[in-house]
């Protein structure tokens, strides 16, 4: 099932990003990237912000 759908994560400054990748059922060639959740660390209160 990996190929159909695969989870990552990037990191960009103080967030977490977490995003599926998965085929385009028009072209099982073509990649669509669809972020799914994303945690921020807010220093000046020192939690996470989840979104």
């Amino acid at each position: 099932m990996r190929h159909e759908l695969d989870l990552h994560y990037k990191i960009e400054n103080q967030s977490i990003i977490i995003f599926e990748i998965r085929a385009n059922s028009m072209n099982k060639e073509d990649k669509i990237e669809s972020d799914v959740a994303k945690a921020s660390w807010v220093k000046e209160q020192n939690i996470w912000k989840i979104y």
